[in-house]
């Protein structure tokens, strides 16, 4: 089910993402990322009161699954349109490779190692925040990411605009 809808979410991300191009991503961006908010707060709204055992709420844990799929699915159509290296939203295994693999160790030369690091740092302190949450509740990480991709909506539409008066 949640690849089912992963595949959901990458296929709005495609249409989405059809017309815009990655030099120069315009409002499409923002789009997503509002999207992906309002779908995050909905995740959070429906998991508020969940408590062990789960098999009393099967049904909005499935709700759950697929928004929170949607999601993934639909930010990594995006960041795979925009075409930024090392920028991998949910494959983390993929930069630590490629940090090991073109390291000096490897015989490499490091490139963008200084990106890479901190894609790493930052998906693993997401990862400790969000786990330490949800020792409060499940409602409480989804509801916070939800504030941080509305930070980030706000942000990229800003830079947007100023992009457009300034240019």
């Amino acid at each position: 089910m949640a690849l089912a809808f992963f595949m959901s979410g990458a296929v709005l991300g495609g249409c989405m993402t059809r017309t815009m191009k990655p030099q120069d991503p315009g409002s499409t961006p923002v789009h997503a990322l509002a999207v992906e908010t309002i779908l995050l707060w909905v995740a959070s709204a429906v998991s508020i009161g969940f408590r062990a055992p789960y098999e009393d709420n099967k049904l909005k844990i499935a709700f759950v699954i697929a928004l929170t799929a949607v999601v993934m699915g639909l930010r990594n159509a995006v960041v795979r349109k925009l075409g930024v290296p090392d920028l991998t939203t949910t494959v983390l295994t993929l930069t630590i490779a490629g940090f090991a693999a073109d390291s000096s160790l490897a015989g490499g030369i490091n490139p963008r190692w200084g990106r890479r690091t901190a894609a790493i740092l930052a998906m693993l302190t997401g990862a400790i925040a969000g786990t330490s949450m949800l020792t409060y509740s499940v409602a409480v990480p989804l509801f916070v990411c939800g504030v941080i991709t509305a930070i980030c909506t706000l942000a990229r539409l800003h830079l947007s605009r100023k992009e457009l008066s300034n240019g």
